[in-house]
């Protein structure tokens, strides 16, 4: 996996939907659509390594949280790392 020093295209995309609240992956591959229907063209599969390396470079958190239908799923919420990116030109 490459490693970039500033974030891509797709992750400032996923750090700014996250900027209105934690979003499960499916959320956030929605919103992504929304804004871009090309950004994620290789499939939905993508999106995790990209959210996992997010994690890993501390741009976002991931926690297990159980939903309103009782099903456990893990949700994502920027860190101050994270937005510091989004606002660094």
């Amino acid at each position: 996996m490459l490693f970039f020093a500033r974030p891509t295209r797709v992750e400032t995309e996923i750090l700014r939907i996250l900027e209105d609240g934690d979003l499960t992956g499916y959320e956030i591959c929605r919103r992504l659509r929304e804004v871009d229907p090309y950004a994620l063209m290789m499939g939905e599969g993508l999106l995790y390594p990209i959210l996992q390396h997010m994690v890993h470079r501390k741009f976002i958190y991931g926690e297990w949280r159980i939903n309103e239908r009782g099903r456990k799923r893990r949700y994502y919420k920027l860190t101050k790392c994270g937005l510091e990116k989004i606002k660094t030109p």
